[in-house]
């Protein structure tokens, strides 16, 4: 759909855009059912868990 041109419209060579009627809901949306590919915060536990491992054996590893 093309653009309309203000200008044309001023002049009169172009139709302005008709009003918005807004249109009516009749039911309201279900919710989705939880993904099961969400993501899962204990992941994070269990990443920061080995991250802080992997420090501590690289602060030892550098000591010595």
């Amino acid at each position: 759909m093309r653009s309309r041109d203000v200008n044309k419209v001023a002049r009169g060579e172009q139709a302005p855009r008709p009003p918005h009627e807004p249109g009516e809901i009749s039911q309201r949306p279900s919710h989705p059912d939880p993904d099961p590919r969400q993501y899962d915060h204990d992941d994070d536990r269990d990443r920061d868990q080995l991250m802080k491992k992997v420090c501590v054996s690289l602060c030892v590893l550098s000591v010595y």
